[in-house]
Parts: C-alpha cells; sequence; structure tokens
C-alpha cells in the first residue's frame, strides 16, 4: 500500500517537473523593480515604497518573499510586513504570490521624522512555483532615494531681521520685508503723495523735497551660514541638535524670501549638491524654485568630509562677494572670536550684519518642553 502510494507521489512530482520546464520561472521571465513614489517630503510626511513584479512565465508563484533593504531611519507604517535587521540594515519582508502572466503592485507606506538623504540601498526577490521546484533569487542594488526637508520652527526670530534693515536709505523695514529702497530725493513736483515728503530735508533745504524709490527686486538679499563647531557633531547630542535648529531656522528665512519673491544668496560652508562655490543663488519664481531650496536645505550635511572651509575663510569671502547692502549672518553658536570679526567687518567695511545664534532660540524651546512635561508630572 505505502509502496503504491510513494510510486504516485514520484511519477506526480516528474510530471509536474516536465510540465515546469516547458515554461519554467527564469530570471529573463521574472521583471522586478521598485521605486519611491517622490523624491522630497516633509519630516513625518507619508510617502510610498512602490515594488513592482511582472512575471512572464505560465506558471503562478504560490511563495514570494520580496526584501527591501532600507535605511534605519525609515520608518514602516504598515504591520504586515516582517522587518529583520542584518549587519545593521533593516529588511523589509513582504510574503505575496503571483499568478502567471501577471504583474503585481505593492505600495508599501513609510515616513521619516528627521531631515536628511535616505535611501534604498537594495531589493531582493525570492520566488518559487506551485510546485516548489523553481526558485529563483535577484539581488540588486537600488538608486532610489528620497530627501526630507527641514522641520518648521517658531518664526519670532525673523522680527530681528524686520526691525533691523539698510539704514538711512531703507524705508524703516527690514531688509527682508522691505519692498521698495530709497536710493535718492528728487524735487516736490505735487503728484507725488505726500507721505513721500521727507520732512527733515525739506526743513533743511527750504523746498520740498520727495524720496525716490528702487524696486527691491534689484537687490539681492545674503545670508551667510556657518556650520562651525558643529561639524562631525553626533547625532543625539546638543551640538547636531543645533545644528539641525539653524537649518530649520535657514528654512524659515529663505521660505519668507521666497513667498517675498525677492533675491537672495545663500553662501555656506555647508555641503549640498545645489551649492557651487560656497553659494546658492535664487530668484524665486513660485513653487518650483521652493522645490528646489526645500530640496538644498534636505542635501545640507555636517560630516567632515563635507566641510568646505573654515568659519574665517567663510565670511572672509562673503565680504569680499558682498553688495552694499546688510546679510544676516546664521551659525548654531555664538562664538567670541567670530563676533568680533563680524564687528571688525561692520566698522571697517561700513556693512550692516544682523546675527542670528540657534542656541538663543533652541534653549526656551527646550525649557518650554521641560516644563510642559514637569507640569504634567505634578498633576498626576
Amino acid at each position: 500500500m505505502y509502496f503504491f502510494i510513494a510510486v504516485f507521489l514520484i511519477a506526480a512530482i516528474i510530471i509536474l517537473n516536465i510540465y515546469a520546464k516547458r515554461d519554467p520561472i527564469s530570471k529573463d521571465k521574472i521583471i522586478h523593480s521598485v521605486e519611491i513614489d517622490r523624491d522630497l517630503a516633509e519630516p513625518g510626511e507619508t510617502f510610498g515604497i512602490v515594488s513592482k513584479i511582472e512575471n512572464d512565465s505560465s506558471h503562478s508563484m504560490g511563495r514570494v518573499y520580496l526584501t527591501n533593504v532600507v535605511d534605519n531611519g525609515i520608518e514602516i507604517q504598515d504591520k504586515v510586513y516582517t522587518i529583520k535587521y542584518v549587519k545593521g540594515k533593516k529588511n523589509v519582508i513582504i510574503r505575496t504570490s503571483v499568478k502567471g502572466r501577471r504583474i503585481k503592485e505593492i505600495t508599501t507606506l513609510a515616513h521619516v521624522d528627521k531631515r536628511g538623504i535616505y535611501k534604498l540601498d537594495s531589493f531582493k526577490l525570492d520566488c518559487l512555483d506551485f510546485s516548489g521546484f523553481h526558485t529563483s533569487y535577484y539581488n540588486k542594488p537600488s538608486l532610489e532615494k528620497i530627501v526630507i526637508a527641514p522641520k518648521r520652527v517658531n518664526r519670532d526670530f525673523l522680527s530681528k531681521l524686520v526691525v533691523q534693515g539698510y539704514g538711512d536709505e531703507n524705508a524703516k523695514r527690514g531688509f527682508i520685508d522691505d519692498e521698495t529702497t530709497i536710493r535718492t530725493y528728487g524735487e516736490y513736483t505735487g503728484h507725488e503723495p505726500m507721505r513721500h515728503i521727507n520732512w527733515k530735508k525739506s526743513a533743511q533745504i527750504g523746498e520740498f523735497v520727495v524720496k525716490q524709490f528702487e524696486p527691491m527686486g534689484t537687490n539681492v538679499t545674503t545670508i551667510v551660514f556657518d556650520l562651525g563647531d558643529c561639524v562631525n557633531s553626533i547625532p543625539g547630542t546638543i551640538s547636531n541638535e543645533l545644528f539641525e535648529y539653524s537649518v530649520s531656522m535657514l528654512r524659515e528665512i529663505l521660505e519668507y524670501l521666497e513667498a517675498k519673491r525677492t533675491k537672495y544668496r545663500l553662501i555656506t560652508n555647508v555641503n549640498s549638491k545645489s551649492i557651487k562655490n560656497l553659494t546658492y543663488s535664487c530668484s524665486p519664481t513660485g513653487k518650483k524654485t521652493r522645490r528646489q531650496m526645500l530640496y538644498m536645505l534636505g542635501e545640507m550635511s555636517c560630516a567632515p568630509g563635507d566641510y568646505y572651509c573654515t568659519s574665517k575663510d567663510l565670511l572672509n569671502f562673503a565680504i569680499k562677494n558682498s553688495y552694499n547692502a546688510p546679510f544676516a549672518y546664521l551659525a548654531a553658536r555664538n562664538r567670541a572670536n567670530i563676533t568680533l570679526s563680524l564687528k571688525k567687518v561692520m566698522k571697517v567695511k561700513g556693512i550692516d550684519i544682523i546675527e542670528l545664534y540657534a542656541e538663543d532660540y533652541y534653549k526656551p524651546q527646550k525649557e518650554e518642553a521641560v516644563n510642559a512635561i514637569k507640569s504634567k508630572q505634578i498633576v498626576h
């Protein structure tokens, strides 16, 4: 009895194997690809990792194990997948099946909480046909990546830029908030608005004179962003947190300029592919230039190899290439030697430099969070 059953099973397996060989599952019959459905996202925003399996064989693949190797910072939102860590890499494993002559598309939802560049390291496909005999392995590197923009922060620090400006030549508002700039004075003809009359100069000359304005579009706002002592800072340390906060501050400044359609130049020693010769220039036109700006900020790195020059060399470069207008100096920390250099430049060159330091605005935020936690503990 058992003998006949064994013979029957062997015969069935041989027949199935011969049948499978007519149209075997092979590498030229299986096409597997993976991509991220966007290249730029906000922190915490959901995006999809889209895997596509095309089975050109006539046989179904009953067991398919799809593995995407992703950066550890990518958080997988779907709970149905298996996640394993192999040699420090996050392997997202999906079990599925693909019928013959069919294409199957699987989207894995994910998000990232921290700014930076995140990649798919590789993807692998292990598949068996319905008889369990033919197994195919595919392991390919991936060129897919997604850039995460800096987090949004409170814009209170922008008031410092709005209050200070171009001095006597400014229309009493800050250099990033003023749409017109006074260049000279002219004779009052009676057609100009009364509010444009300069009463002080009119009293000195003895006749009415009016302010003559020039569009702000002819000026270029300069922002100097200094990596400073945050180079090679370890994630989780205060230096790294201050660097990330300063990048977020830079985002708020540049978005403000984008909204005002104000031309600007970013001069920095931080690395990003969009930055050429320490400079990133922009003439805002809308969504496209804003997207390019966020992509540039997302790519910024404080790794040792990405550090272009010292703070002193950066400042010298900025002064040498600056216009007759003030610029803002943004850094993570306030260092005495840099502050002294800035004061010397302001005195010698006659240029107004507006200083912004992340530590001045990050600490209150942190203290508020700590106090909020303490207050909750007291209540409970």
